[in-house]
């Protein structure tokens, strides 16, 4: 099949969400995320991906979401060798993802975009730093993960792409205690360069990034069901519940 924009995407989604893992027994993908705050996500965008460039064109099927309520998550898991043999020949690898890179056949100018809105929509967070007048209206977009090939990869990607990424110093992260490695966007032309050229498909961001557009600050601690409330408020010029965060 061919290397489409579409595939790219999802190739960065599996860099994110999911997981390839190979025995004797099975092959299967995993590709899953917070079972309330990416489920939107998730039935617009992740299945539907993966639907259009992999079940139909490979298996002649359409798969679904559902939860796995046990692990918090939503998403899918297959087990299906073809599946999984397709995605390794693209450069995928199973295993850990202290390991994990950007496949080479989609370092090209064509698809590299397309590949770091699915790594970002998963794996990344856009968050608001306080500024001096005490209110979050500093914007930032972050990636970490345990792969420092890949942050290296995004590193050197973003700053051919014109972008000028902060990297910042590893810490241990809560799960494994694996060194987590990150990157950061703060200076508000890369921001603006990114959500136009780069952007996400995720809600979770979308939302954030809409009310910053609209009141010039970020709204911390909320969740993605308020944010969604608080937007259409907004547009549609309701000053309810809106007046009682701002």
């Amino acid at each position: 099949m061919e290397l489409t924009k579409d595939l790219a995407e999802f190739i960065g989604i599996c860099i994110g969400d999911g997981c390839i893992s190979v025995n004797k027994r099975y092959s299967e993908l995993s590709v899953c995320g917070d079972s309330i705050e990416e489920r939107e996500y998730y039935d617009k965008t992740v299945i539907p991906l993966f639907n259009k460039t992999i079940g139909k064109p490979l298996l002649d099927y359409k798969l679904s979401g559902r939860d796995y309520s046990k692990n918090g998550v939503y998403g899918f898991k297959i087990f299906n060798k073809a599946v999984v043999d397709y995605l390794r020949n693209i450069g995928l690898k199973p295993g850990k993802k202290t390991n994990i890179e950007i496949p080479e056949r989609l370092m090209t100018e064509s698809l590299i975009r397309n590949v770091l809105r699915g790594i970002f929509d998963t794996d990344g967070t856009v968050y608001f730093n306080k500024s001096t007048s005490g209110k979050h209206t500093q914007p930032r977009i972050k990636i970490s993960s345990t792969s420092k090939n890949l942050i290296f990869q995004i590193k050197q990607i973003s700053e051919k792409l014109g972008f000028r990424p902060y990297f910042k110093k590893p810490y241990k992260g809560k799960r494994d205690l694996n060194p987590v490695y990150s990157l950061v966007l703060y200076k508000k032309e890369d921001i603006n360069r990114w959500i136009k050229e780069i952007g996400f498909n995720n809600p979770k961001h979308t939302s954030k990034i809409d009310i910053w557009k609209k009141i010039g600050k970020g709204l911390p601690r909320s969740n993605l069901k308020e944010r969604k409330s608080i937007i259409f408020n907004l547009y549609n010029n309701l000053n309810t519940e809106t007046s009682k965060i701002f």
